[in-house]
């Protein structure tokens, strides 16, 4: 039979796992939203410069040694989190 004291027990310890699941996720969705406006941001850059789709675009910047190396390494990143065939 569940004392009083297991019971609170196993309250608490399901509370404490319930916590921290509920971080973990809360923490994995804020990670994603993160990346899509770096995302978003590193195409908005590249279409004011170059014409194309998003893909496009953003591989014109790579292609261009005029460019910043640091803008040429996150215009890279964005890519690869877009993960399209063509880039």
């Amino acid at each position: 039979m569940n004392s009083p004291r297991t019971w609170r027990r196993r309250t608490w310890l399901a509370a404490i796992g319930g916590g921290l699941l509920l971080v973990v996720v809360g923490g994995y969705l804020a990670i994603c939203v993160w990346i899509g406006m770096g995302v978003r941001a590193q195409v908005a850059q590249a279409q004011s410069q170059y014409a194309g789709d998003p893909v496009e675009a953003l591989m014109a910047l790579v292609a261009d040694e005029g460019q910043p190396l640091k803008d040429r390494d996150y215009a890279i990143w964005a890519l690869g989190q877009l993960a399209d065939e063509r880039a």
